[in-house]
């Protein structure tokens, strides 16, 4: 069976920020599921991005720029500087604008709007080994709602050690390993 997933909601739209609610809820309304990127912010909560890391990547026809800004409009880029996800609190995470006017998402409302949208699939590309922990407390504090099932998500990571982590934490989710 073929499934139609939004990649990080919807990405490439003209008019929606990649992993922000919105681009969560156009994909859930328009396909079978979504795929998002959970990253623990300094506080503890999974908030939505899918670079983490504040590393220097040269850009070709560019200028070199730090990855995670890349998402964020100007003076919330320049207010980030050099530091990654981990390094910011919630307050500071929830200040920044994306590039296209939105907001940084959490983890927390794709599980909100998935009770708008019954059974569809929430796959979430863990973030390093340090999200693991957050991430399944927030799943499960979302099946304790009745936001979602357990059925309905799918972890998934490049950091192979982050999947045998959740797996021994929640043996029940779905895990997936993704090589490149």
């Amino acid at each position: 069976m073929v499934k139609v997933i939004g990649h990080r909601g919807v990405r490439q739209h003209a008019e929606i920020d990649e992993n922000s609610a919105k681009a969560v809820e156009v994909a859930f309304a328009t396909a079978d599921g979504t795929e998002i990127d959970g990253a623990q912010s300094q506080d503890g909560t999974v908030f939505l991005s899918h670079e983490t890391t504040q590393k220097y990547v040269p850009r070709l026809f560019s200028r070199s720029r730090y990855v995670f800004c890349e998402h964020l409009e100007k003076a919330s880029a320049a207010a980030v500087g050099k530091r990654r996800i981990e390094q910011l609190t919630d307050a500071a995470l929830k200040k920044l604008t994306l590039k296209k006017g939105g907001k940084v998402g959490q983890l927390s409302d794709v599980f909100r709007l998935a009770t708008e949208y019954p059974g569809k699939m929430i796959n979430i590309e863990v973030k390093g080994e340090h999200a693991v922990e957050p991430i399944i407390r927030e799943i499960n504090q979302a099946v304790a709602a009745g936001q979602i099932t357990k059925e309905q998500v799918i972890l998934t990571s490049f950091n192979h050690p982050a999947i045998l982590r959740a797996n021994e934490l929640a043996p029940e989710i779905r895990r997936g390993l993704i090589f490149s």
